[in-house]
Parts: C-alpha cells; sequence; structure tokens
C-alpha cells in the first residue's frame, strides 16, 4: 500500500483505468488507494508492477515532449538567425552612378548600360545632357591615398607624401566634358 501512496495522482488514475475501476476527476491521492486495494482483482504484485510501467510511460512521454519542445526553440532560434543574417546582408552601399543612363528618343525612355568607371577618361552617354561625350577625370586623394600615407609614416617616414602625390593612390571622379555633370567616381577602396 506504501508505494501507491508514493505515487503521482496521474499514474494512480491511470493505473485504475487499466483495472478497469470506476473513478472521478475529484478523487484524491488517498481516495484512489483504496479504491485500487479494496477491488476484487487486486493483486500487489502485478499492481507493483503495473505502476511502474505506467510511471515509466509517463516519463518517456514528459522525455519527447521535452525533446519536441528543445527541436521547435532550437529551429526558432535558427530562424530568428536567418532572418537576422539576411537582414544584415541586404545593407547595400553604392559608390558608382546607376548602372543604367536614361535616354529620351522620340518620346520614348530608352536605357543604356553605363559602363564602369575607371582611372582613364572614359566615352559614355550622359544622364544630364544625354550626349555622348568622353569624360573629364579629376584625380582625388581618397581613403587609400591617406591609408597608405599613414602605412608609411610609420614605415618610412620620407615617403609620406608620395601616396598623396601619385595616381596610385588616388580615387578619380568623371565628370561630363559637355555639362559638367559629375557622372560618378572610380574609388580604390
Amino acid at each position: 500500500m506504501a508505494y501507491l501512496a508514493r505515487a503521482l495522482k496521474q499514474d494512480l488514475k491511470l493505473l485504475a483505468e487499466e483495472l478497469r475501476i470506476g473513478i472521478t476527476d475529484d478523487m484524491r491521492v488517498i481516495d484512489l488507494c483504496k479504491a485500487i486495494t479494496t477491488h476484487p482483482d487486486y493483486d500487489e504484485a502485478i499492481t507493483k508492477n503495473l505502476l511502474a510501467a505506467v510511471a515509466e510511460d509517463r516519463k518517456l512521454r514528459e522525455q519527447q515532449e521535452e525533446r519536441r519542445y528543445e527541436e521547435e526553440k532550437q529551429k526558432r532560434n535558427h530562424e530568428l538567425q536567418s532572418r537576422t543574417m539576411m537582414q544584415q546582408q541586404t545593407t547595400i552601399v553604392v559608390q558608382q552612378p546607376p548602372a543604367y543612363s536614361p535616354v529620351s528618343t522620340d518620346g520614348y525612355m530608352v536605357v543604356q548600360p553605363v559602363p564602369l568607371l575607371g582611372e582613364s577618361p572614359m566615352t559614355v552617354v550622359c544622364g544630364n545632357c544625354g550626349n555622348k561625350v568622353t569624360t573629364t577625370i579629376v584625380p582625388e586623394n581618397g581613403a587609400c591615398a591617406h591609408l597608405c600615407a599613414l602605412m608609411m609614416f610609420f614605415i618610412f617616414l620620407p615617403c609620406v607624401c608620395y601616396p598623396l602625390c601619385s595616381g596610385s593612390c588616388k580615387d578619380y571622379s568623371h565628370y561630363c566634358s559637355n555639362c559638367n555633370a559629375k557622372l560618378g567616381t572610380y574609388r580604390r577602396m
């Protein structure tokens, strides 16, 4: 009888159902123990084994529920990380002009691709005036030139001015030779 008193109420209810004993939801643990032990088919050894099996089944169900909960939690965390990474990856910084420049002809808008700008003048269609022009380039000290000058400061002091004066470290801004509109900038960094 003591083994029944130590059992959980839900296990005792399942045991009573297994033994086909009529029970109600409002029964207490002591009432369930009495109903089981006073049943005409009560056998202590069989009841102990059945109660152990019922308790083991309950523990397995609880472990499965816990595993399922952990798997769902990991899945949600993975989805959250994926969304966060997608949001971080969608940040776009545009340094070149748009890939296409519109040109109007006979009331229709014709879009022509703009080539990627480089260190030398290029022939392009100006997005401002619509003429086909060779760009005028203006060298400017950018991040690359300043970074190289800083490195030269620490490596060999007399050469600090070289990156700021030479064209190999400069950025190049391209302007329309007709209307002087800025068409874009070629950046080293």
